[in-house]
């Protein structure tokens, strides 16, 4: 006979005194259990993904004895463990799939519907695209494990109630007929609830009280009632944050939004030992510092960290909604004294060669909410370009900058060097680099600007104490940010007097990798003394097909500050942008728009002056109308011409108080 080993087990066990449990055995249960859950993965489903077996069960019951506070401990009743402990041993149940079902599951018109769905709807595409390093017959398999991973609560509620549907069929009706027949002598009621508590773990329904009641009575003493809600939230915690390196979580990938669902299986190919713990050595119910839980682990490799911080952001929102939900419970009599204190999960993950602590996004919430109101312009990907181009030349500038600003003090005469911003694009990777040898990043700009979101550098009080009459085109502070329209794998080197250091981000909901590199590696190739390298790889599903690389480069970099160079695999590298206004001027009047029957004259005038110590030069079209001497302005234009430009790249396609349509230039 299999053992109890966990203090929880044990307490459960105790059920067996009161008499709506007495013909029930948890040892033989458990042994039972042990069986079915050895068998998952047996047929090649989730054997890669998830390893399950009754070891991982004990370790998740363990996780109990500090997961609720030792106050609740004190009144929970021997009806409560033992909800709390079965629903931890069956909940994963439903994930038993075999070798007939799967070679079958066209069959299912769910999981057909399922397949259809995933590739009409909209996200779907990006999903698929994370899937594109997998073979086919792994694609098959994911795409039922999924499909499973989905249904499998439902799966295993219908199991424990006996209500086994007919959307399985018969190829698991075995499984079905053993799991009720494992309960059959315990209360029907009682076997309704841990169906709904053991569904509720895939569900957001726990505010439910008519499903998860928090004093149900199973007898006629209170000692044979359950806080079912609170085993609920037990289960869906112990669930969410047992995660090892040979268990992966439960949860379809697709509601995480993993954007490498494959790189889960480097987890096991790791040596890092997980641990998941909380936060301090004891806790304090008064102290809500100690409420915070933490998931160690150690890698050699970085993919697999990615990953898990993404699944721990995931895990961190989870854990916030069931605190919601325990202490609106927890403000009634029956719920007062079951204590769900957990308010935070985060992760203490060490890669190697790395620095210790990761670096994350953080929001300028007032500045983010008057740039998302007020520039729609962000809803189209291709702005991602525009942002790393303005950031390179910015750096560029301010290089240039600051180097003129030293020749002064040096009384130097000839004027510094301009940088140069290259653009180089691979089609058949889909990587895209933006390099520049402007002023660099130091571990303080990293940060404290570029890790903050809307908290530009050149928009503080200190920079524009220091450079007055130097004006930047990046304003928003979310350059980076917008490369995760596009992307999902984003890596930054960068140089500047203090150091060189390599960034590497997948999601802007997990952590990054920050590493500190040596004079001279091979990944500063063309960057020293001083630079910026970003490279993204674009998600497949960004059509590039209407408009390509060059072409976006083009339609932002007009009258460039510095020279932007673009060169794409296989190609001539070419010089982009116009060297004057009457260049570009020329070009949207005469070059690019359609020729139309026009028997009037056109011409463009450019004229100088000064005002206020400063220089300006003005440029238009002008029209002369064929049969009357009169002039004026040329509306000839194309409709893609910009009307406005900052440092020469394009920020809008209308003039200031002009209505579309107007002349824009």
């Amino acid at each position: 006979m299999i053992e109890l080993n966990t203090e929880a087990e044990r307490l459960a066990d105790e059920a067996r005194n009161l008499p709506g449990f007495k013909d029930f055995s948890l040892p033989g249960l458990k042994e039972k259990v042990a069986d079915i859950l050895s068998m998952i993965g047996r047929e090649g489903i989730f054997s890669t993904y998830t390893r399950h077996d009754i070891t991982h069960v004990e370790a998740m019951l363990k996780m109990l004895d500090w997961l609720i506070p030792p106050l609740t401990q004190d009144v929970m009743t021997p009806v409560d463990w033992l909800l709390t402990v079965l629903s931890i041993y069956l909940h994963d149940l439903g994930m038993l799939v075999t070798s007939e079902e799967y070679d079958r599951r066209m069959e299912n018109q769910k999981f057909r519907e399922f397949l259809d769905d995933i590739n009409t709807d909209p996200k779907g595409k990006d999903y698929l695209a994370r899937i594109e390093k997998m073979d086919a017959n792994e694609k098959e398999r994911f795409f039922y494990q999924e499909f499973i991973r989905e249904h499998h609560a439902a799966r295993i509620r219908e199991w424990i109630t006996g209500r086994h549907s007919i959307q399985w069929g018969e190829t698991v009706k075995g499984i079905a007929d053993e799991i009720k027949k494992l309960l059959d002598s315990l209360p029907t009621r009682f076997k309704t609830h841990l169906g709904n508590v053991c569904e509720s773990h895939h569900l957001d329904n726990l505010d439910k009280i008519e499903f998860f009641p928090l004093c149900q009575y199973y007898g006629s003493d209170y000692i044979e009632t359950a806080n079912v809600q609170y085993a609920a939230l037990l289960l869906r915690t112990t669930d969410l944050l047992h995660v090892t390196k040979d268990r992966t979580p439960s949860v379809m990938y697709k509601l995480i939004n993993l954007s490498d669902p494959k790189g889960v299986d480097a987890w096991e190919k790791q040596r890092g030992t997980f641990s998941t713990h909380m936060v301090s050595s004891e806790f304090d119910p008064e102290n809500i510092d100690t409420h915070q839980i933490v998931v160690s682990a150690d890698f050699t490799e970085e993919r697999p960290f990615f990953v898990l911080s993404e699944y721990l952001a995931y895990a961190d929102e989870q854990i916030k909604q069931s605190k919601r939900w325990a202490e609106v419970s927890a403000n009634t009599t029956e719920g007062k004294h079951y204590l769900f204190p957990w308010h935070t999960v985060s992760g203490d993950i060490l890669v190697e060669g790395n620095e210790p602590v990761p670096l994350s996004f953080v929001l300028d919430k007032g500045r983010l909410l008057n740039l998302l109101v007020g520039h729609t312009i962000y809803n189209d990907p291709t702005v991602a370009v525009r942002e790393l181009l303005q950031n390179a030349i910015d750096a560029v500038r301010y290089q240039q900058y600051l180097d003129k600003k030293e020749d002064a003090s040096q009384e130097e005469q000839e004027e510094p060097p301009m940088g140069k911003v290259r653009v180089k694009w691979d089609p058949e990777e889909r990587i895209l680099i933006v390099e520049d040898n402007g002023i660099g990043m130091e571990r303080y700009i990293i940060e404290n600007h570029l890790m903050r979101v809307g908290a530009s550098f050149y928009d503080t009080k200190k920079f524009h104490d220091e450079n007055p009459d130097f004006t930047p085109i990046s304003r928003f502070g979310i350059g980076i940010l917008t490369c995760f329209m596009v992307s999902d794998d984003v890596e930054i080197i960068t140089c500047r007097h203090d150091g060189c250091y390599r960034i590497r981000m997948t999601s802007v909901h997990a952590k990054y990798l920050l590493k500190k590199l040596n004079s001279g590696s091979p990944e500063l190739n063309g960057l020293e003394p001083h630079g910026t390298r970003v490279r993204i790889r674009i998600r497949s599903p960004v059509d590039l097909e209407k408009k390509g690389m060059l072409d976006i480069v083009r339609y932002w970099v007009i009258l460039p500050s510095c020279e932007v160079w673009y060169s794409e695999a296989g190609k001539e590298q070419q010089l982009v942008g116009f060297e004057s206004s009457e260049e570009a001027l020329h070009y949207f009047h005469f070059v690019k728009p359609k020729e139309t029957a026009d028997r009037d004259s056109y011409e463009i005038l450019k004229d100088s002056f000064n005002k206020d110590g400063e220089s300006y030069e003005l440029v238009f079209g002008v029209r002369k109308a064929f049969l009357a001497p009169e002039r004026s302005f040329s509306n000839k234009i194309d409709k893609d011409a910009p009307a406005v430009c900052i440092e020469g790249i394009r920020v809008d396609n209308e003039l200031p108080g002009l209505k579309s349509g107007s002349a824009s230039i």
